[in-house]
This record gives structure tokens, C-alpha cells and sequence, in this order.
């Protein structure tokens, strides 16, 4: 698949030597200082420009349907990168998403961003970023099959207490995500864990929201505490009956729906369908943000107390569920050598859930959150959002900061290289 990206570019841009070969490679390279003269957007297929007077209407315009950038790279000079409303695009500028190279255009700095996201398509589990590196490694394949689990150095372990019966469960290194297999071998539900020791969670219990494990030690990791979280793809009394998903059926979900904890401790189903979602269940539709999704949270109202919202929410596209994801407030350092979570800026539910209660976005800027999004469609960067997705739109530059939320680390590492080696 060739790299693609929207690009935000104004004016005239010269490009030395030293960039040919990252810009061959990288072709979304090319931001200039003096932004933004014009704005080009190159979602998927086609490319649309906007002079300075019709973006700044566009701005002023929260309605608008204009789909915001993918993933952007910027450069310029340090005084620049802060230009008008660029750092509300890519909020990274100040430090890890950007470096100044050491030879070439040694005046200038580089930066990276990129959304961080989770897909399960047909064919693969994959965790990794926007449509800008939808072939890099930062997309990790998650086995389908418990045999292509082996294969790829995932091991069985004991599953947390409460688990539907039969399913098997089986854990990249690290454990912090793990899936769990059928007795015919196919996936059958996912299971997302947060380390006891170094996940800080000062405004809920996690006892209320997730079970606690402890993992026997195993192939050289030490046996460890986490608190679980666990999506199924197969409904418990399927299981009883020996049906269930199958392979030969292509789609990972088969069995009419998702399955998650409730606030009562019991299983709750995420439907198919948006029109399920709307007329049969407690999910109650949010904001459509591009390379995600429409946003439905459980019973979400400006009433309820922060306390009992629930970690999960569903994401839809074009009517169908097209993934799920958890939010939990709470702070959690990267983990080595993969950082599988998410950890988006306070201003990012204010735009996702307008009609989440107060406490929610203080909440989120005191504790901070920390989250994963789960697709079950081929290329989630390819979701875009249209008139009336959305239940309340946000002012459009403030969706464009979803779409910023972090730097890619290898391609960071490619451009230090060629820039500063």
C-alpha cells in the first residue's frame, strides 16, 4: 500500500538535497513556514485546496463538512511552528514530536503527528496509526487463530477470574493485550489489561470497572498484577451449544454483536447496527470524529455522575459498528517495546462526548485518561464523517487537534537519522 497523507502546505516550498530521499519515501513532508498561505487536504482520493479566506471561513464555520487532515508532518523555523492556529493542528511542537536536524536546514525543526489506533479487520488484529502509516510496523498483527497465535511467540496463560468457560486466552510479551480463542480454535474475544503497579487511578476505584489478575510468570516475565478488561465476539450461550464464530465465515464478528461488562457486572451487548444502537440499546449517539468514528457512549448525559460512566463505547460508520474502544481516567507511563495506549488530551472529550457531564472534561485534565480504540473494518483511516454524523459538531480546528494526538516514533527515528546523523 503506497503512504499516504493530508498535507497542510502554504506557499512555495524548496526542498534541498538533504530531503529527496525522506521525501520520496515520505511524500506529506512538505509544510513551509509562512502557513498557512493555502491549505491542501489529500484524504484518500482526491485533493481540494482552500485560499486564506475561504479556510478562515471554514474555521469560523463549525457545521462545515470538510474531513481534517489524516496525519500531517510540519516543518519551519522554531518562531513559526506556532504560527496562527498550527499548534491547536498537531499539539506536539513543544518537544518529543519534534527535533531540529543537525545538518541540512539546520534552522528548521521537524515534527510528526499521528493518531493512535487499534483495527481488527477481516483478516488481522492490527494496533498502529493513521492512513500515513498504514504499512509500517507500527500496525501489530493480533493471530486469528490460535495456531497463528503460537506461531507468532504468544503463550497460553491462566484467564482472569470470570471468564466465559472455553475460551482459551493467549498474551503478546508484556500482557497487556491478549486474545481469546474458541475450542474451535478462532478468535473469540480480546483482552486489554493496565499493570496494577504503574497505572494511577486517582478518581475511580478500577475495581469497579475491571478484574483483577494476576498472571502466572511465564517464559521469562515475572509473575504480575493487572486490571482486565475483556470484549468477546461470541455470545456465552453459543459457547454451550458448540457454535460460534468460524474462520470460513470471514468476519470476526458472527455472532450479532460485541459483548462487554455493564455497570451491574453483567455482559451487555454492543449491537451491529447503528439503528440497534438508537432504538434498543442505552448507547446514546456522540460526535463523529474522522479516522474514528461516530462516538456512542453508554447512558451518557450532562446529569450523570462521572464515577458511573461506563469504560467502553462503540464506534459507527455508514450504520454498522465498525469498532469499539475503552476510556478510563487515569495516568499510565509507555511501555516497552510497544505502547499500546492511547493517552488524549482533555480537550479531546469536550469534542468527542458534547453531552458528557462537567466533572467529565475536569476529570480528564486533573487524572487524565487513558484509552484504545478496537476496529473491525479493513482501514479505519479511511472513516470519514458527514453531514449530521455528529450530535453537537465542535468548531472545526478543534477536530483537526483529534487527528494530532501523537508523533510516530519510527518515522521520528528515520528523519533523525537522515537529518542529524
Amino acid at each position: 500500500m503506497a503512504t499516504r497523507a493530508a498535507k497542510i502546505r502554504g506557499g512555495k516550498v524548496e526542498i534541498r538535497k538533504e530531503h529527496n530521499k525522506i521525501q520520496k519515501k515520505y511524500p506529506f513532508l512538505k509544510v513551509p513556514v509562512n502557513f498557512p498561505e493555502t491549505v491542501e487536504r489529500t484524504p484518500i482520493d482526491r485533493s481540494e485546496q482552500y485560499d486564506v479566506e475561504t479556510f478562515k471561513k471554514i474555521k469560523e464555520d463549525g457545521n462545515a463538512s470538510v474531513n481534517p487532515p489524516v496525519s500531517e508532518t510540519f516543518m519551519g523555523d522554531g518562531d513559526n511552528l506556532t504560527y496562527g492556529d498550527h499548534t491547536r493542528i498537531c499539539p506536539l511542537y513543544q518537544n518529543k514530536g519534534c527535533f531540529t536536524p543537525s545538518k541540512g536546514i539546520k534552522n528548521y525543526k521537524i515534527c510528526v503527528c499521528a493518531i493512535h489506533t487499534v483495527e481488527v479487520d477481516l483478516q488481522k488484529i492490527k494496533f498502529g496509526w493513521s492512513e500515513a502509516l498504514a504499512d509500517k510496523e507500527y500496525f501489530f498483527k493480533v493471530p486469528r487463530t490460535l495456531q497463528e497465535a503460537e506461531a507468532a511467540g504468544w503463550r497460553r496463560t491462566d484467564s482472569p477470574p470470570g471468564t466465559l468457560d472455553d475460551l482459551r486466552l493467549y498474551c503478546a510479551p508484556g500482557r497487556l493485550v491478549c486474545a481469546l480463542y474458541c475450542p474451535n480454535s478462532f478468535i473469540g474475544g480480546l483482552q486489554i489489561a493496565l499493570p496494577v503497579d504503574e497505572f494511577e487511578s486517582l478518581a475511580v476505584k478500577p475495581e469497579k470497572n475491571f478484574v483483577k489478575w494476576r498472571a502466572p510468570a511465564l517464559d521469562g516475565e515475572p509473575a504480575k498484577d493487572y486490571w482486565t478488561a475483556t470484549q468477546y465476539y461470541v455470545f456465552k450461550d453459543s459457547l454451550k451449544v458448540g457454535a460460534g464464530p468460524h474462520r470460513e465465515n470471514g468476519a470476526t464478528l458472527q455472532d450479532g454483536g460485541v459483548w462487554v461488562t455493564g455497570p451491574s457486572k453483567e455482559l451487555i451487548t454492543i449491537p451491529l447496527s447503528e439503528k440497534e444502537l438508537n432504538e434498543h440499546s442505552p448507547f446514546k449517539k456522540q460526535n463523529c470524529i474522522p479516522n474514528m468514528g461516530i462516538h456512542y457512549y453508554y447512558n451518557m448525559t450532562s446529569e450523570m455522575k462521572c464515577e458511573d460512566i461506563l469504560p467502553w463505547f462503540a464506534l459507527v460508520s455508514n450504520g454498522e459498528l465498525v469498532g469499539t474502544g475503552i476510556q478510563v481516567f487515569g495516568k499510565l507511563p509507555p511501555s516497552e517495546p510497544r505502547d499500546w495506549f492511547e493517552r488524549p488530551p482533555a480537550r479531546a472529550a469536550q469534542i468527542t462526548i458534547p453531552f458528557a457531564p462537567p466533572c467529565l472534561h475536569e476529570w480528564a485534565a486533573s487524572y487524565g485518561v487513558v484509552s484504545m480504540h478496537v476496529y473491525y473494518v479493513e482501514a479505519p483511516w479511511r472513516i470519514r464523517c458527514s453531514p449530521g454524523d455528529s450530535a453537537k459538531p465542535a468548531p472545526i480546528l478543534d477536530r483537526l487537534l483529534m487527528n494530532g494526538q501523537r508523533y510516530v516514533s519510527q518515522v521520528m527515528d528515520e528523519l533523525k537519522n537522515l537529518f542529524s546523523g
